[in-house]
């Protein structure tokens, strides 16, 4: 009786064991979400992948040590490690990746201050006097359009006007009804 109960001392403690691994793999998405905020459909998915890592992890853990047979101990063992470590060595390892990221970022800022941020402002100045020069160009082609319009209207002789002019000309002519002149 003695070596079943120190057996399942030994599985208990392995599934805390398992807990803490868990709390490890838990812990590199935690660490990917400080360094590359995503949003919460990025989280989602890696929420889910995380619980079918541990899914598959608790059924492997369960077919090598429990011959497949859930037990409620190695539940709570898995939990109890898991909450063990998230809260003590969890907790520090966060707060260390947390200042990192911050560091690598205050680094990255000033690399970006001193050398890229001069490219980028006169890509922005360039880029916004060719814009207003392309406006101004198409604002006067516009413009053109229209006066053109309008000098086409100012004419005194306009093109379909042309027959009836020519006709005030020559009034002595007359004309029969089809448009012909009349021989006298």
């Amino acid at each position: 009786m003695e070596l079943i109960v120190s057996n399942q001392t030994m599985v208990f403690l392995y599934s805390c064991l398992l807990g803490v691994g868990l709390g490890v793999c838990y812990d590199v998405f935690r660490i990917l979400r400080v360094a590359f905020p995503l949003g919460t459909v990025v989280t989602f998915v890696e929420d889910i992948i995380y619980f079918a890592i541990a899914a598959v992890a608790t059924f492997t853990f369960l077919l090598y040590f429990t011959q497949g047979q859930l037990r409620v101990y190695v539940l709570l063992g898995e939990l109890l490690g898991f909450i063990v470590y998230y809260f003590t060595i969890g907790f520090v390892v966060i707060k260390i990746f947390k200042t990192i990221v911050s560091g690598i970022r205050f680094v990255l800022r000033g690399v970006y201050q001193i050398f890229l941020s001069p490219f980028v402002r006169l890509f922005r100045f360039v880029g916004k006097k060719f814009c207003k020069l392309f406006v101004n160009i198409g604002n006067k082609a516009k413009n053109a359009a229209a006066r053109q319009k309008f000098n086409l209207k100012k004419k005194k002789v306009l093109l379909y006007n042309l027959n009836n002019h020519h006709s005030q000309k020559t009034k002595g002519v007359k004309r029969n009804g089809k448009g012909k002149k009349k021989k006298n």
